[in-house]
């Protein structure tokens, strides 16, 4: 099961131009990461997001956050630069590899990851935040593409400030 667990403005923005994020730490709510995140046990993520995550300077961030997990990055590179990149983080490019796992997987990641993952038809559930906070310009979450799926709304939480969708594909 591929799953997409991301917020999201108002406005539908998943970060700012300068691809930051810090928008979201005045919101609160528990969005259920840490409960979802014990589920997962694949993460897959895009080399743009593995290098912003490589390039964060905060304390909270020593170390690799997925120690635990597997990791896939997408990328047509064979080798990943940045102070994250170890033997337990793995490339590849095919993403239509994705259809034969059946371990939960996180798709994480931004706008270009989740466009192809959608044009492969790979995305079975969506878990979407949405923050009370408009940009008015930004990153959004579904970049224009050819990839129309229709999904099933399962269930609508409030979390504090937050609003939870979760969605699986119809």
């Amino acid at each position: 099961m591929n799953k997409l667990f991301i917020g999201e403005s108002l406005d539908g923005y998943i970060a700012t131009l300068d691809d930051s994020l810090t928008w979201l730490e005045s919101v609160t709510g528990d969005t259920g990461y840490d409960a979802f995140l014990n589920e997962i046990d694949i993460i897959v993520m895009g080399k743009r997001t593995f290098e912003w995550l490589s390039a964060l300077d905060k304390p909270t961030l020593a170390e690799w956050p997925y120690q635990d997990k597997q990791t896939l990055v997408l990328t047509h590179s064979s080798s990943l630069q940045g102070r994250f990149a170890h033997e337990n983080i793995k490339v590849f490019d095919d993403i239509s590899l994705l259809k034969k796992r059946d371990s939960p997987t996180w798709l994480v990641g931004g706008g270009e990851l989740i466009r192809e993952c959608l044009k492969e038809g790979v995305i079975d559930e969506l878990f979407i935040s949405i923050a009370p906070v408009l940009l008015g310009d930004g990153i959004p979450l579904f970049p224009k593409g050819e990839y129309r799926q229709d999904f099933i709304l399962e269930s609508v939480k409030q979390s504090g400030q937050f609003v939870q969708m979760h969605y699986i594909k119809s």
